[in-house]
């Protein structure tokens, strides 16, 4: 079990917010985990189960928003925007079938909610009812949590060859990992296109060490096996009436290469 309290310090906006405050308070995280780390033996099965759940309450965040100072313009500023609760559980398990194969999968199930404080003159402003046409002022706590999806999945499986010390080790598998639709900003109720699909990637590899008994290692990788196209992130615009545009940053394609090291000196 583990309670911590952690936060970032407040500061100064150079311009006075919409409240015609200049300074902005500090931000706090309390969080209480529970977890669980086993060895054991399924019949001749090698197994170990780590297990954590956790439950954060975000206070006082702080947010870059728009606001109306006392001569009704707009201004950026620095405030505490919002608060939210993070909870959820992760869990890892690996399986040793027999000697050689290891197989471990993992989940990880997050529950992310910003908490709706507004009185109803501010959730009108904050939230308006169509964020296409109609300007957007505070923070609104109907936007996602960003790069928090709700599901994370993965799977990996390797295998070590047994072949004799004049042969060296050849070890091979790959790497599954699957996640639930995301948001990339924390603006993703007049952003909607900030909201990224599910997206599920695969990489492979292989490694041959001591190679022919030689002090020599040979490794191949391929990353984005499947050559997914996706976004990774997106510099997007805080009210896409403005312009009408988005821009995108993409992963990089499928990508193989090998390494090749040689250990010079006996002992390594």
């Amino acid at each position: 079990t583990k309670v911590s309290r952690g936060g970032g310090p407040g500061g100064f906006n150079s311009t006075a917010g919409g409240n015609g405050q200049f300074d902005f308070k500090p931000e706090y995280d309390e969080s209480v985990e529970v977890g669980l780390k086993a060895d054991y033996d399924i019949g001749p099965i090698a197994a170990r189960t780590d297990l954590a759940m956790f439950h954060d309450d975000y206070t006082d965040i702080q947010k870059t928003v728009i606001t109306v100072n006392a001569q009704n313009l707009s201004v950026l500023s620095i405030t505490n925007a919002a608060a939210a609760t993070i909870q959820g559980l992760e869990l890892e398990q690996t399986f040793i079938p027999f000697e050689g194969l290891n197989v471990k999968a993992g989940w990880g199930y997050t529950d992310a909610h910003f908490k709706n404080n507004l009185s109803e003159a501010e959730f009108a402003a904050d939230c308006p009812a169509d964020p296409a046409t109609q300007p957007n002022f505070g923070f609104c706590p109907l936007n996602r949590l960003a790069e928090t999806p709700q599901n994370t999945l993965n799977l990996g499986v390797h295998y070590t060859v047994p072949f004799s010390d004049s042969i060296g080790s050849v070890t091979f598998g790959g790497d599954l990992y699957h996640r639930s639709s995301m948001s990339i900003s924390d603006t993703s109720y007049i952003n909607p296109d900030s909201v990224l699909p599910s997206l599920t990637t695969l990489n492979v590899d292989a490694e041959w060490n001591s190679v022919l008994g030689q002090p020599l290692d040979i490794t191949f990788f391929m990353t984005n096996a499947t050559n997914q196209t996706y976004v990774i992130a997106g510099p997007f615009l805080s009210q896409f009436s403005s312009v009408g545009v988005s821009s995108y940053e993409y992963a990089p394609p499928r990508m193989f290469g090998f390494t090749v090291r040689y250990h010079f000196g006996g002992d390594n």
